[in-house]
Parts: C-alpha cells; structure tokens; sequence
C-alpha cells in the first residue's frame, strides 16, 4: 500500500525561510543528520515556531531519502506560486512587530512594506532551487486535474477559501491520504475529509522516520 501526503505551500515557504536562513548563519550545519539539525533549529531558532522547523525537516527528507517505496509526495503549481505570497506575509508581520506598529495598524495601506531587491531576487532563486530539486527530479509530484464540483462543496460545506478548495480537490483527485499543513485553521475546519487526514509537517515527519 502507498500512502500519498500532499503539501501545502506554507509548507514549502516555511522550508524556505528556514533554508535561506541556514546558509546565512551555519551552512555546515547541512551536512549533519536530521536529529543535530533538529536540536540546533530548536537550540538556536526559539523564535519560530516549532511546524516551521519540522517542514524544514520533513523536505530535508525526501531530498536527503530522494526515494520512497511505500510514500508518495504531491503539491501543486498552484501551491509552489502561492509560496512567494505566504513568505511576503511573513516579513510583512516580521517588520510590523519589529517596527513596533500597534496590531490595529497592520492591514492599513499606510503601513505597506516593501522588501529590498535583493531579498526579493534570493526567494525568487530559492523557489526555483527548490522546484528544480523536488519537482524535476520527482521527488514531489506535481497533482494533476480537480472536479469543479469538489472544490464547490469545499467552498459551501466547509467554508474555505478558493485557494483552499483549490488545493484540497486535487489532492482528493490524486487519492491522497494526507494533506500537510500549518494553516491550523485549516486543520480544524476540515479535520477528515473524504479520507483525506490534515496534519501538521511533525506527524508528517514523524511517520517517514519510523
């Protein structure tokens, strides 16, 4: 039996993020197993949470393991263009809170942040990094087609978003048996659907460590 986990894209951003961040500060630390990566990401990143580690290390996996003979891996295109906008998000809050701008404030066009060129260019490089390690060489599938008719009960049943329905129809397409997220929301709206477990990146690595 081959058990399918489709990923969502604040799973990828969070691999990123952390990735970029790596190479910044200790890109060394790389060639370590997963369990010193593990302890260092937790020793030396208390500020981010602990899901954005374990995506990190749950896509340091599958490019370490490369192949799976029960496991399969799917995402989206849909999701890999999304990953740009989730990490925008994530350094707009950072700068709020940096900045010290009340909570009231944040989604105010006065408030706009906008990220240096040269941030902007090394997520750009990132994103095609990484769909050149996972994507061609097919340790991540690409899913493939939806049924309208599913992402419009995701839509009225489930009260999601567009993108959500989205992204959960083709994983039901492509017979998934798990969809990987940190949207925690999104976790509790859909829980269970159509045989369809959401999880977090932890479980998720947890179970391929086994």
């Amino acid at each position: 039996m081959v058990v399918r986990f489709f990923l969502d894209s604040n799973v990828i951003a969070d691999y990123i993020i952390i990735n970029l961040g790596i190479n910044e500060e200790k890109q060394e630390i790389l060639r370590e197993d997963l369990k010193e990566i593990e302890k260092y990401l937790k020793q030396q990143w208390k500020d981010i949470k602990q899901h954005a580690i374990y995506s990190f290390l749950l896509l340091e996996l599958l490019r370490r393991k490369k192949h799976f003979t029960h496991h399969k891996f799917f995402t989206s295109l849909l999701a890999v263009s999304e990953v740009a906008s989730v990490i925008y998000e994530k350094y707009c809050i950072d700068q709020m809170y940096e900045r010290r701008i009340p909570f009231k404030y944040w989604f105010k066009p006065d408030f706009e942040i906008k990220i240096p060129q040269k941030i902007l260019e090394r997520i750009r490089l990132s994103i095609i990094k990484f769909h050149m390690l996972y994507i061609s060489r097919k340790i991540i599938q690409l899913a493939e087609n939806i049924v309208i008719q599913e992402v419009t009960d995701i839509i009225t049943n489930k009260k999601r978003d567009t993108h959500d329905a989205f992204l959960s129809a083709q994983a039901v397409f492509n017979g998934c048996d798990f969809f990987v997220t940190n949207d925690g929301r999104l976790i509790r709206k859909m829980k269970k659907y159509k045989n369809i477990e959401y999880i977090r990146p932890e479980r998720a690595y947890r179970v391929l460590c086994k």
